[in-house]
C-alpha cells in the first residue's frame, strides 16, 4: 500500500507504481480531489475518539478490502486495525 499526500501521488509516483499498490490518499479537505483510483482517504488530522487525548486522523474506506490487490491471507483492513490497536496500547 502507498500512503501519500495527493500532491506527492500526482507529482512523484509513476502510473506503473500506483497500479501495483493500493492507494491511501492523505488530503485534509471536504472532498478528495485525487483523480486516480484509491482505497482509503484520510480526510482529517483533527478528529477525536473517546479515550484518546489529542487529535486523531480520520479516514474513509472507499474499497472492499477483501478484493484489494496485493491482498494476503490477512486482510489489509485487518492489518490496519491491528496497527491502530498497537498504537492505542502504546498510548495507554
Amino acid at each position: 500500500m502507498i500512503y501519500s499526500s495527493k500532491s506527492m501521488l500526482d507529482s512523484y509516483f509513476s502510473a506503473e507504481t500506483k497500479a501495483k499498490y493500493a492507494i491511501w490518499v492523505a488530503q485534509w479537505v471536504s472532498a478528495c480531489s485525487y483523480a486516480g483510483t484509491y482505497q482509503l482517504w484520510q480526510y482529517s488530522n483533527t478528529g477525536s475518539v473517546d479515550g484518546i487525548s489529542g487529535n486523531v486522523d480520520l479516514d474513509y474506506a472507499v474499497s472492499d478490502f477483501s478484493t484489494t490487490k496485493n491482498n494476503s491471507s490477512t486482510n489489509t483492513l485487518e492489518q490496519i486495525l491491528e496497527h491502530i490497536a498497537s498504537i492505542d496500547e502504546k498510548l495507554g
